[in-house]
C-alpha cells in the first residue's frame, strides 16, 4: 500500500489530503490507512517463544518481553533457555492489568518460579519444554551488506561485529563466505566468493562467541531475522537459513 505523506508539512497523515494538493492520489490518509490494516495472522496454538528482553526482582523473578509465538498462561510450565530451567509462570500481566492468559503479539510481564532473577539475562527464551527453542553456536544465513566501515571495507572469513537477534546481542565472527548471489536474477553466481563489499547479497556462516538461542527465518521469522553492528553502526541486515545447534555432550 502506498500513502503520500509530508513530514514537512504533515499533509495526508492524519487528516485526508484535499485533491487541490494531491489530485492524483483517492486513497485514505496515513493513520486510517494503518488502522484498516488487516492484523498479522498469529497463532496462539503454535510452540511458545518469548524472548526476554529485561528482568528484575519483585519478590520473585519478573521477566518483560513480546510474546512471538504461542500463548501464555497462569499456572503454565515453561523452560527457559538457554540454561535450561524448568519454570512456572505464577503471574501474568499485559499493559500493567493482571491477567490469567496472554496471546502472541502482546508484550507482556511474567512472575517466574523455579529460578532466580540473577540466572536470567536478556537475550534468553521462555519457551514451550516439549518444542524449545535451539541454542546454536553456528548460523547459515542469508546476509545483505549495506555499507561497511571505511576503514574496513572487506567482508570476508575473519570478519568480527556484533549481531542483534530478536533480544539477545552477541559477538560473531565469519567462519565461511559459501556463496555470493545476484541481486537481479536471485541466484547465487559460480565460485565461493574470497570477499564481499557494499551492497553484495550472500550466504555466509556465523559463529557465535558465547552460544545464542535462535531459529530459522523459515519457522519463526521473529527470531530469525538480525542486524550486524561493527563500531555502533549497522553494516548489514540478515535472515537465518540453517542452524547448527550446540552438540548436547
Amino acid at each position: 500500500t502506498f500513502v503520500p505523506i509530508s513530514g514537512l508539512t504533515g499533509a495526508n497523515m492524519q487528516k485526508k489530503v484535499g485533491s487541490d494538493v494531491c489530485p492524483w492520489f483517492q486513497g485514505k490518509s496515513f493513520f486510517d490507512t494503518l488502522d484498516d490494516l488487516e492484523p498479522v495472522p498469529r497463532d496462539p496454538n503454535a510452540p511458545f517463544r518469548l524472548p526476554v528482553m529485561d528482568k528484575y526482582n519483585e519478590a520473585g523473578a519478573m521477566v518483560m518481553g513480546k510474546i512471538e509465538s504461542g500463548a501464555a498462561r497462569v499456572g503454565q510450565t515453561m523452560m527457559l533457555m538457554p540454561n535450561k530451567a524448568a519454570v512456572k509462570v505464577a503471574g501474568l500481566w499485559r499493559d500493567e492489568v493482571e491477567c490469567t492468559k496472554c496471546n502472541p503479539g502482546e508484550n507482556v510481564r511474567l512472575k517466574l518460579t523455579g529460578v532466580n532473577e540473577s540466572d536470567i539475562q536478556p537475550g534468553f527464551v521462555l519457551c514451550s519444554p516439549k518444542q524449545p527453542i535451539l541454542i546454536c553456536d553456528e548460523i547459515e544465513c542469508q546476509l545483505a551488506l549495506l555499507e561497511l566501515l571505511e576503514h574496513n571495507s572487506v567482508f570476508t572469513k575473519g570478519y568480527k561485529a556484533v549481531i542483534h537477534i530478536h533480544t539477545a546481542t552477541e559477538e560473531v565472527e565469519v567462519t565461511k563466505l559459501v556463496s555470493e548471489i545476484d541481486t537481479k536474477l536471485r541466484k547465487p553466481k559460480e565460485g565461493k566468493p574470497k570477499f564481499l563489499k557494499s551492497g553484495s547479497l550472500a550466504n555466509v556462516r556465523l559463529k557465535f562467541a558465547q552460544p545464542v538461542c535462535v531459529e530459522k527465518f523459515a519457522d519463526f521469522a521473529q527470531l530469525g531475522r538480525f542486524t550486524l553492528r561493527d563500531e555502533g553502526k549497522t553494516i548489514a541486515i540478515g535472515k537465518v537459513t540453517r542452524l547448527k545447534p550446540v552438540s548436547s555432550e
